[in-house]
Protein backbone atom coordinates (compact mmCIF):
# COMPACT_ATOMS: atom_id res chain seq x y z
CA UNK A 1 0.00 0.00 0.00
CA UNK A 2 2.96 2.40 0.39
CA UNK A 3 1.82 3.11 4.20
CA UNK A 4 4.16 4.14 6.91
CA UNK A 5 5.33 1.38 9.68
CA UNK A 6 3.25 3.54 11.91
CA UNK A 7 0.16 3.24 9.69
CA UNK A 8 0.48 0.02 9.49
CA UNK A 9 0.68 -0.76 12.37
CA UNK A 10 -2.29 1.66 13.45
CA UNK A 11 -4.58 -0.01 10.91
CA UNK A 12 -3.66 -3.23 12.55
CA UNK A 13 -4.20 -2.78 15.78
CA UNK A 14 -7.78 -1.06 15.07
CA UNK A 15 -8.49 -4.39 13.42
CA UNK A 16 -7.47 -6.17 16.11
CA UNK A 17 -9.67 -4.24 18.69
CA UNK A 18 -12.44 -4.01 16.03
CA UNK A 19 -12.53 -7.87 15.57
CA UNK A 20 -11.71 -8.69 19.23
CA UNK A 21 -9.23 -10.71 17.62
CA UNK A 22 -6.66 -11.08 21.05
CA UNK A 23 -8.97 -13.44 22.68
CA UNK A 24 -9.62 -15.84 19.98
CA UNK A 25 -6.23 -15.86 19.22
CA UNK A 26 -5.01 -17.15 22.94
CA UNK A 27 -8.16 -19.61 23.16
CA UNK A 28 -6.75 -21.77 19.61
CA UNK A 29 -3.02 -21.70 21.10
CA UNK A 30 -4.63 -22.98 24.61
CA UNK A 31 -5.95 -26.15 22.43
CA UNK A 32 -2.33 -27.59 22.47
CA UNK A 33 -3.15 -31.60 22.61
CA UNK A 34 -6.54 -31.02 22.93
CA UNK A 35 -6.88 -30.44 18.95
CA UNK A 36 -4.31 -31.63 16.02
CA UNK A 37 -1.72 -29.03 15.00
CA UNK A 38 -3.11 -29.03 11.58
CA UNK A 39 -6.63 -27.58 12.96
CA UNK A 40 -4.78 -24.94 15.40
CA UNK A 41 -2.64 -23.93 12.37
CA UNK A 42 -5.54 -23.80 9.35
CA UNK A 43 -7.73 -21.99 12.48
CA UNK A 44 -4.71 -19.31 12.99
CA UNK A 45 -4.23 -18.95 9.30
CA UNK A 46 -8.36 -18.11 8.96
CA UNK A 47 -8.05 -15.16 11.52
CA UNK A 48 -4.62 -14.63 9.98
CA UNK A 49 -6.51 -13.71 6.53
CA UNK A 50 -8.86 -11.49 8.06
CA UNK A 51 -6.51 -9.53 10.26
CA UNK A 52 -4.91 -9.15 6.82
CA UNK A 53 -7.87 -8.00 4.59
CA UNK A 54 -8.92 -5.85 6.80
CA UNK A 55 -6.19 -4.21 7.76
CA UNK A 56 -5.70 -3.13 4.04
CA UNK A 57 -9.39 -2.25 4.57
CA UNK A 58 -8.16 0.39 6.87
CA UNK A 59 -5.22 1.50 5.22
CA UNK A 60 -6.81 1.92 1.90
CA UNK A 61 -10.83 1.96 2.20
CA UNK A 62 -11.10 4.32 5.22
CA UNK A 63 -10.51 8.19 3.25
CA UNK A 64 -8.19 8.84 6.38
CA UNK A 65 -5.75 7.62 8.89
CA UNK A 66 -7.02 4.82 11.24
CA UNK A 67 -7.28 6.23 14.57
CA UNK A 68 -6.85 3.20 16.92
CA UNK A 69 -8.14 3.88 19.75
CA UNK A 70 -11.74 5.39 17.79
CA UNK A 71 -11.66 3.18 14.68
CA UNK A 72 -11.31 0.28 17.54
CA UNK A 73 -14.50 1.03 19.36
CA UNK A 74 -16.66 2.30 16.49
CA UNK A 75 -16.31 -0.41 14.91
CA UNK A 76 -16.41 -3.20 17.39
CA UNK A 77 -19.50 -1.55 18.15
CA UNK A 78 -21.16 -2.16 14.91
CA UNK A 79 -19.21 -5.80 14.24
CA UNK A 80 -20.41 -7.13 17.30
CA UNK A 81 -24.16 -5.87 16.16
CA UNK A 82 -23.32 -8.54 13.19
CA UNK A 83 -21.80 -10.83 15.39
CA UNK A 84 -25.11 -11.30 17.59
CA UNK A 85 -27.19 -11.25 14.60
CA UNK A 86 -25.28 -13.29 12.27
CA UNK A 87 -28.16 -15.61 11.68
CA UNK A 88 -30.76 -13.60 10.78
CA UNK A 89 -29.08 -11.24 8.96
CA UNK A 90 -27.39 -14.01 6.67
CA UNK A 91 -28.78 -15.58 3.48
CA UNK A 92 -30.57 -18.80 3.75
CA UNK A 93 -27.98 -20.50 1.37
CA UNK A 94 -25.16 -18.58 3.07
CA UNK A 95 -26.33 -19.87 6.67
CA UNK A 96 -26.47 -22.99 6.24
CA UNK A 97 -23.08 -23.19 4.30
CA UNK A 98 -21.23 -21.58 7.61
CA UNK A 99 -23.43 -24.46 9.53
CA UNK A 100 -21.62 -27.11 7.60
CA UNK A 101 -18.40 -25.44 8.21
CA UNK A 102 -18.94 -25.32 11.72
CA UNK A 103 -20.38 -28.84 12.07
CA UNK A 104 -16.53 -29.58 10.66
CA UNK A 105 -15.03 -27.39 13.08
CA UNK A 106 -16.92 -29.39 15.95
CA UNK A 107 -16.10 -32.64 14.20
CA UNK A 108 -12.49 -31.55 14.67
CA UNK A 109 -13.05 -31.26 17.92
CA UNK A 110 -12.48 -27.65 18.25
CA UNK A 111 -14.78 -26.20 21.18
CA UNK A 112 -18.08 -25.10 20.39
CA UNK A 113 -17.75 -21.44 20.89
CA UNK A 114 -14.97 -21.44 18.44
CA UNK A 115 -16.02 -23.75 16.11
CA UNK A 116 -19.05 -21.46 15.55
CA UNK A 117 -16.98 -18.59 15.57
CA UNK A 118 -14.05 -19.80 13.00
CA UNK A 119 -16.73 -20.43 9.93
CA UNK A 120 -18.18 -16.90 10.42
CA UNK A 121 -15.12 -14.94 10.13
CA UNK A 122 -15.04 -13.76 6.53
CA UNK A 123 -18.78 -12.81 7.02
CA UNK A 124 -17.61 -10.73 10.03
CA UNK A 125 -14.84 -9.40 8.08
CA UNK A 126 -17.13 -7.88 5.52
CA UNK A 127 -18.72 -5.78 8.49
CA UNK A 128 -16.01 -2.95 7.93
CA UNK A 129 -17.87 -2.43 4.55
CA UNK A 130 -21.50 -2.20 6.52
CA UNK A 131 -20.28 -0.06 9.29
CA UNK A 132 -18.90 2.17 6.65
CA UNK A 133 -22.28 2.18 4.80
CA UNK A 134 -24.22 2.86 7.72
CA UNK A 135 -22.14 5.70 8.56
CA UNK A 136 -22.43 7.50 5.09
CA UNK A 137 -25.76 6.61 4.18
CA UNK A 138 -27.61 6.65 7.84
CA UNK A 139 -29.21 4.00 7.60
CA UNK A 140 -30.57 1.08 10.34
CA UNK A 141 -26.97 -1.03 10.18
CA UNK A 142 -28.66 -4.96 10.47
CA UNK A 143 -31.18 -3.76 7.47
CA UNK A 144 -27.95 -2.79 5.79
CA UNK A 145 -26.18 -5.70 6.32
CA UNK A 146 -29.01 -8.08 5.31
CA UNK A 147 -28.93 -5.96 1.58
CA UNK A 148 -25.20 -6.55 1.53
CA UNK A 149 -24.95 -9.64 2.20
CA UNK A 150 -28.05 -10.53 -0.12
CA UNK A 151 -26.12 -8.77 -3.24
CA UNK A 152 -22.86 -10.90 -2.59
CA UNK A 153 -25.51 -13.76 -2.94
CA UNK A 154 -27.12 -12.60 -5.93
CA UNK A 155 -23.78 -11.94 -8.18
CA UNK A 156 -21.98 -14.86 -6.46
CA UNK A 157 -19.33 -12.21 -5.35
CA UNK A 158 -18.44 -15.27 -1.59
CA UNK A 159 -17.81 -17.55 -4.72
CA UNK A 160 -15.83 -14.71 -7.13
CA UNK A 161 -13.36 -13.52 -4.13
CA UNK A 162 -12.32 -17.49 -3.32
CA UNK A 163 -12.28 -18.71 -6.82
CA UNK A 164 -9.88 -15.24 -7.33
CA UNK A 165 -7.90 -16.16 -3.96
CA UNK A 166 -6.97 -19.41 -5.55
CA UNK A 167 -5.66 -18.09 -8.78
CA UNK A 168 -1.65 -18.49 -8.95
CA UNK A 169 0.58 -15.39 -9.56
CA UNK A 170 3.89 -16.60 -11.02
CA UNK A 171 5.01 -13.19 -11.13
CA UNK A 172 4.36 -10.03 -9.27
CA UNK A 173 2.33 -8.17 -12.25
CA UNK A 174 -0.05 -11.65 -12.10
CA UNK A 175 -0.18 -10.95 -8.19
CA UNK A 176 -1.08 -7.76 -8.33
CA UNK A 177 -3.94 -7.78 -10.94
CA UNK A 178 -5.69 -10.56 -8.55
CA UNK A 179 -4.91 -8.66 -5.56
CA UNK A 180 -6.53 -5.87 -7.61
CA UNK A 181 -9.62 -8.38 -9.00
CA UNK A 182 -10.28 -8.81 -5.12
CA UNK A 183 -10.12 -5.46 -3.93
CA UNK A 184 -12.56 -4.65 -7.40
CA UNK A 185 -15.13 -7.47 -6.15
CA UNK A 186 -15.20 -5.88 -2.49
CA UNK A 187 -15.84 -2.48 -3.99
CA UNK A 188 -18.63 -3.78 -6.19
CA UNK A 189 -20.71 -5.58 -3.24
CA UNK A 190 -20.46 -2.66 -1.44
CA UNK A 191 -21.32 -0.07 -4.05
CA UNK A 192 -24.33 -2.34 -5.34
CA UNK A 193 -25.48 -2.20 -1.80
CA UNK A 194 -25.40 1.49 -1.69
CA UNK A 195 -26.80 1.99 -5.02
CA UNK A 196 -30.02 0.16 -4.19
CA UNK A 197 -30.50 1.47 -0.38
CA UNK A 198 -30.13 4.41 -2.42
CA UNK A 199 -32.52 4.18 -5.12
CA UNK A 200 -35.14 2.15 -2.89
CA UNK A 201 -35.71 4.02 -0.04
CA UNK A 202 -35.13 3.29 3.75
CA UNK A 203 -38.90 2.27 3.74
CA UNK A 204 -38.41 -1.07 1.51
CA UNK A 205 -34.75 -1.93 3.16
CA UNK A 206 -36.75 -5.10 4.89
CA UNK A 207 -38.48 -6.12 1.44
CA UNK A 208 -37.39 -10.08 1.30
CA UNK A 209 -37.37 -9.78 -2.74
CA UNK A 210 -35.24 -6.07 -2.57
CA UNK A 211 -32.70 -7.36 -4.79
CA UNK A 212 -34.81 -9.30 -7.47
CA UNK A 213 -37.18 -5.82 -7.90
CA UNK A 214 -34.04 -3.20 -8.17
CA UNK A 215 -32.48 -5.48 -10.74
CA UNK A 216 -35.80 -5.75 -12.49
CA UNK A 217 -36.83 -1.71 -12.20
CA UNK A 218 -34.07 0.28 -12.20
CA UNK A 219 -31.10 -2.07 -13.29
CA UNK A 220 -32.28 -4.79 -16.00
CA UNK A 221 -28.60 -5.08 -17.53
CA UNK A 222 -27.30 -7.09 -14.24
CA UNK A 223 -29.27 -10.28 -15.54
CA UNK A 224 -26.86 -10.66 -18.29
CA UNK A 225 -23.96 -10.47 -15.40
CA UNK A 226 -25.56 -12.99 -13.12
CA UNK A 227 -26.21 -15.49 -16.38
CA UNK A 228 -22.68 -14.80 -17.18
CA UNK A 229 -21.70 -15.83 -13.97
CA UNK A 230 -24.01 -19.28 -13.39
CA UNK A 231 -22.22 -19.81 -16.54
CA UNK A 232 -18.76 -19.36 -15.20
CA UNK A 233 -19.36 -21.51 -12.04
CA UNK A 234 -20.79 -24.28 -14.32
CA UNK A 235 -17.27 -24.35 -16.24
CA UNK A 236 -15.42 -25.40 -12.69
CA UNK A 237 -12.00 -24.06 -12.65
CA UNK A 238 -11.05 -20.54 -13.83
CA UNK A 239 -8.19 -18.26 -14.74
CA UNK A 240 -7.47 -14.35 -14.79
CA UNK A 241 -8.40 -13.85 -18.03
CA UNK A 242 -12.09 -15.59 -17.60
CA UNK A 243 -12.42 -13.34 -14.10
Amino acid sequence: TGASCAAVTNAFMSVRDAFGLRPIWDAIEDQDNKVSAFVQLRALRKIALLAERETIWFLTRLGRPANREKDGATFNKGIELLRKNIGTILPPETAAELAMREKSWRDDKMPPQRANQLPRLPALGLGTDVVSLRETLKTDQLATAKVYYAVGEAFQLDWLRTQALHLQGDNQWTADAIEGLMDLFYITQSSLTAAILNTSGKAKIKTGSLIEDWIENRCPQAKPVQTMITSMRQKGSLDLAMM
